[in-house]
């Protein structure tokens, strides 16, 4: 027994000493291996979305629109009639010559005498297509030759088409009109310079100018009148260069008008039918849309 004891004590010191080498011949940790290629397959932080601003809405270019963009059959109509007929028709045809559609913002005439025939607004016309815009004239109370402006406005530019009718006197000669009516109605106009916002003359000062903003509202209530083609002396053409017009300036006559002339005050506050913001708009359209005549100033 006692040579038992010894031998499985010999066992023990055998596994124990192989135990203590095998530890002492193992190896050390070995560290871990950085990558070749540290930045495969990592991609950077995503960047924050830039906003995409909202489109802005067309506007009318006041521009004169160019002949390579709508190529007409005229800009000037005219028809001759006998004296006591009511009405006079005129019919323009145009095509748009471009390679690029154009859009037309409004067709206006410069008096509410004038009527024109129109699809609904905006009319977006494609390369090369043919159209047609019908106006008629009304001729109850005129005489003599009578002419008219039709502005049509584009976002490629803006063109003045005339109407003219010529109202021949009866056979048996009996007057056209009443000798001194315009000059009447000028003396009217000095006297009371809200006169133009009344009566027949609202058709074409106040409702034509309801709810326009900008260069629609200049249409409708200033070409009637500065861009007619044959307006009274005292009416100046606004497309005709001048120092100084800046916001103030065109907010000022707009909204007070002028005493002594045919400018009438347009605010609200003052007789007029323009709201402030109407005034505002229409001052920064014409502040921000020179004339580009190269005529001297008057």
């Amino acid at each position: 027994m006692q040579t038992s004891y010894l031998k499985l004590s010999t066992v023990m010191l055998v596994c124990c000493g192989l135990s203590a080498a095998a530890q002492s011949l193992s190896p050390d940790p070995v560290p871990p291996v950085p990558p070749l290629f540290p930045n495969l397959n990592v991609l950077p932080p995503a960047a924050p979305p830039v906003p995409v601003p909202p489109p802005q809405p067309a506007t009318a270019n006041p521009a004169n629109l160019p002949p390579e963009i709508i190529a007409w059959d005229s800009s000037d109509k005219a028809v001759s009639v006998t004296f006591g007929e009511m009405n006079a028709k005129f019919q323009f045809y145009f095509t748009n010559v471009s390679s690029a559609p154009v859009t037309v913002f409004s067709v206006t005439p410069t008096c509410g005498c004038t009527a024109v025939q129109l699809p609904p607004m905006p009319w977006v016309l494609p390369p090369g297509t043919n159209a047609s815009i019908v106006a008629n004239m009304n001729l109850a109370g005129k005489g003599g030759t009578v002419i008219k402006t039709v502005i049509f406005a584009t976002d490629k530019g803006t063109k003045h088409l005339l109407v003219r009718t010529t109202i021949n006197p009866m056979p048996n000669g009996a007057p056209t009109m009443a000798p001194g009516a315009r000059e009447q109605n000028q003396m009217t106009a000095l006297s009371d310079p809200t006169a133009v916002f009344k009566g027949d003359c609202a058709s074409c000062h106040v409702e034509k100018a309801k709810g326009k903003q900008g260069l629609e509202l200049y249409a409708a209530a200033c070409g009637i009148c500065h861009d007619a083609e044959h307006r009274g002396s005292m009416v100046p053409d606004l497309r005709i260069a001048k120092t100084g017009r800046d916001l103030n300036y065109w907010q000022n006559w707009i909204a007070a008008g002028r005493k002594g002339s045919l400018m009438p005050p347009f605010a609200i506050t003052n007789g007029g039918p323009f709201t402030d913001d109407q005034i505002k708009a229409l001052s920064v359209f014409l502040a921000s849309n020179p004339p580009q005549t190269n005529a001297p100033p008057k």
